[in-house]
């Protein structure tokens, strides 16, 4: 999956602060997703894009609809773009 960067900031945004809200961190997610803990930051960071299967499965761990992510995307980009 090809996300253009600052739909991928976005995205790691969305799913840093939706991990710390549900007080797991990196090395935790990393383990109930099959990542390593390097491949989850490199996500959060915006550096790399999670194929579709990783992200359906960080989602689901989450508890993140579909609906609430894109939104949450759209308004950080909507504000880094001001």
């Amino acid at each position: 999956m090809r996300i253009k960067p600052k739909y991928r900031r976005a995205l790691g945004t969305a799913i840093r602060k939706t991990r710390k809200s549900h007080d797991l961190t990196q090395e935790e997610l990393s383990e109930l997703v099959g990542l390593s803990p390097r491949w989850i930051q490199k996500i959060e960071s915006g550096q790399s894009n999670p194929n579709w299967f990783n992200l359906l499965q960080m989602m689901a761990i989450l508890e993140l609809d579909a609906d609430r992510l894109a939104m949450e995307v759209r308004m950080d980009v909507s504000v880094s773009a001001r």
